[in-house]
């Protein structure tokens, strides 16, 4: 990120546009905060506690950019009255372009070599969308609530942010010029009357951020518009600069302002800030602008001159291409080890680095820098275009395609074989896939709303409360059918990627960074206002494998650590939270039931997707776990038989576990490879039934 250049012309001529000294020369320091705003990226990705809100990086990023790239524009109004769109785009594309696409070549063959053929196809969308530069509204697409489990590994997520960037290089020259043209009619007023429209615009970007947070967490986080108050803040601060020539007059102020805002950006990246993603996001931008004035006013102060050391400026010269780099490592040294969050951080930082700089010697700056290209412009332009839609049309399908149908297919054989399938079921013809896919659990929203619209059936005075995540969801249509069938009163308490268990929170890999706190507050509305208002009689609990041990996860507990779910101190730690939240549920005398985690793909193996294009069913088996995890053995021992019960309902998904088949007695079984689908849901209901039944639990009804 940061494609930027801070050098401008010694000599800016006289012209209407703001004047603005810092952007007639090279201000080093500036290169230093790109490198600050790099690592606490890293270090939030490589899953480093104390720097959980590292994310915060990215609006540093953002900010800067703003500012930077309204400088340049200023720049072509002090000296015509008018903006050089064919300079400005054929200087962004040879900045920008040449590396993004060799990471994005490099990536898709390493991670084509080393991931599995569903995890491919899987990604492929994310490269396509990658090279168009529109990855933030593509993973906008295809997340559900939050992340969906192909987002989370793909290994071209942190295009989003570039995307915005290129989205606003791409507008804002053009509104900015359309702006001033509009208000050349306030005379010589016309700047503040551009600067009031920044503001406006700014404010309607950060209220729909803050409103889309509380109902769609994953749009507000990565869309062009909730995510352009950040760059408005830079533009806004470029286009006031006395705003920074008033702060030189304040040498030693601005020095005290440049340590208090770095100290403040180094604390919002850490736990020890409770925010919110987007009151965090407004917290970072107010701290990057901050900064921003600090570090320009203050020429000799201790934060310019720790910025401006050698090392700082060429770290944050390469930060583009660290930023390029440092993700896609994350996700391809993950796909086979898992390190420490501080191994994996340096072993990232150190890679990423190498390679940026050795992208920035080899192949940036020589096309940075070249006159012959500054002197076509227009072709660059057309190149650009060509390279990226070639790159993302053409060259991403090829490359990820090798041999991936035969591997499909081979793979799936052979588990064919290893089954002793000496027939093969062909795929049933007329099957409605699509409305499958699509039928909802009908989970009703209730989170700080009156109890009464947690309840989804209201048969009777018996009371069932379900709690949990997205899989505890998918378990709705099965239980309302029970609910109907044996009168009674069911209510929903639930969030995606959030467990039942107090104060444990799953982080999934490349997960929003305020999950963890929209996870904690769904908790606490459970626990502190649902349950006490709806006073069950049964509380079923269910959540999704945290501990496969084929795909560990990242667990977070209060304050705690975040473990991962394969290392020290995981099991300790779960065995706490799980016997805690279960001896507080049933201290009134309720029944606990514990659905133990259903069977999953492995992998991002989607057996539903398989289901689109295969000819036959047992080409879209797979293999599941079949041995209980850690946090099974736990909900077994708590398991009395009295008034708590765990519940193992694998066999009823894969009737032939390990062996798991794509449809069971002709219901289509996963609508995503963790999900069960709605109408599986349904054909469940009389499985649970007879678990409930036998452990008596229910009386079976007539």
């Amino acid at each position: 990120m940061g494609g930027v250049a801070t050098e401008a012309p010694t000599r800016p001529s006289p012209a209407p546009a703001p004047a603005s000294a810092s952007a007639a020369r090279y201000r080093p320091q500036l290169d230093g905060l790109r490198a600050v705003a790099v690592y606490l990226v890293v270090a939030y990705h490589a899953g480093v506690h104390g720097f959980s809100g590292g994310f915060i990086g990215v609006d540093l990023f953002f900010v800067l950019s703003g500012y930077l790239v309204t400088q340049l524009l200023l720049r072509d109004f002090r000296q015509s009255e008018r903006i050089g769109f064919r300079r400005f785009y054929s200087r962004r594309i040879r900045r920008l372009l040449p590396a993004a696409i060799a990471t994005l070549l490099v990536t898709a063959a390493v991670y084509t070599a080393v991931a599995s053929p569903a995890e491919v196809v899987s990604a492929r969308g994310g490269f396509r969308s990658a090279f168009l530069y529109v990855a933030n509204w593509h993973f906008i697409a295809q997340s559900n609530n939050y992340f969906a489990a192909d987002v989370n590994s793909n290994p071209v997520v942190h295009f989003w942010s570039l995307s915005v960037e290129e989205q606003f290089y791409l507008f804002w020259p053009l509104l900015l010029t359309g702006l001033y043209l509009l208000a050349r009619r306030a005379g010589e007023y016309r700047w503040k009357v551009v600067r009031i429209v920044i503001v406006c615009g700014f404010l309607a970007s950060l209220l729909a951020a803050l409103h889309l947070s509380t109902v769609n967490l994953n749009r507000a986080y990565y869309g062009t518009d909730t995510r352009a108050y950040e760059l408005l803040a830079g533009a806004l601060l470029a286009i006031t600069p006395r705003v920074v020539r008033s702060a030189k007059r304040h040498t030693t102020a601005m020095a005290v302002l440049g340590g208090v805002s770095i100290a403040a950006l180094v604390l919002i990246a850490t736990p020890h800030v409770h925010l919110g993603e987007i009151q965090r996001g407004l917290a970072a931008t107010v701290a990057s602008a901050a900064l921003i004035v600090a570090v320009e006013a203050a020429r000799t102060g201790p934060v310019t001159r720790g910025l401006s050391v050698p090392s700082a400026v060429y770290l944050g010269r390469v930060s583009y291409g660290t930023y390029l780099w440092h993700w896609p490592i994350i996700v391809i040294a993950t796909q086979r080890f898992h390190p420490s969050p501080w191994a994996l951080f340096a072993l990232t930082a150190l890679l990423a680095t190498g390679l940026a700089s050795l992208s920035f010697q080899v192949l940036e700056q020589r096309v940075r820098l070249s006159r012959v290209l500054d002197r076509h412009r227009t072709a660059v332009i057309a190149a650009g275009l060509a390279a990226s839609l070639i790159g993302g049309l053409v060259l991403v399908p090829r490359i990820t395609s090798h041999d991936l149908d035969a591997g499909v297919s081979t793979a799936t054989a052979i588990k064919g074989a290893a089954n002793g399938a000496d027939t093969r079921i062909p795929v049933p013809r007329g099957l409605d896939l699509e409305r499958v896919g699509a039928e909802p659990y009908g989970r009703p929203d209730c989170y700080g709303r009156p109890v009464a619209r947690c309840v989804v059936i209201d048969r009777g005075p018996r009371k069932v409360l379900l709690l949990g995540d997205s899989h505890a969801q998918s378990l709705i249509p099965g239980l309302a059918k029970l609910a109907k069938r044996n009168r009674f009163t069911l209510a929903i308490g639930s969030s995606p990627n959030c467990p039942w268990e107090q104060g444990m929170v799953e982080l999934p890999l490349g997960s929003p960074p305020n999950l963890g706190a929209v996870c904690r507050a769904h908790q606490d509305d459970w626990y502190d206002r649902i349950i006490p208002g709806f006073d069950p009689d049964i509380v079923v609990l269910a959540h999704r494998t945290l501990d496969d041990p084929l795909t560990p996860s990242l667990v977070s507990f209060t304050n705690g650590p975040r473990l991962r779910s394969n290392g020290p101190g995981f099991e300790k730690a779960a065995a706490a939270a799980v016997t805690r939240t279960v001896d507080e549920l049933r201290a009134r005398g309720r029944k606990i039931v514990i659905i133990e985690p259903l069977p999953t793909a492995p992998g991002a193996f989607n057996p539903f997707t398989c289901l689109t294009k295969a000819t036959y069913l047992e080409e879209c088996r797979y293999i599941a776990i079949g041995a209980p995890t850690v946090l099974e053995r736990d909900f077994r021992s708590l398991a009395d038989g009295n008034d708590v019960f765990s519940l193992n309902l694998d066999r009823v998904v894969c009737p032939y576990i390990p062996i798991c088949d794509p449809i069971v007695a002709g219901v289509v079984v996963k609508k995503d490879p963790q999900h069960i689908t709605a109408a599986f849901s349904r054909t469940m209901a009389p499985s649970i039934e007879t678990l409930l039944v036998d452990d008596g639990i229910f009386s079976r009804s007539n």
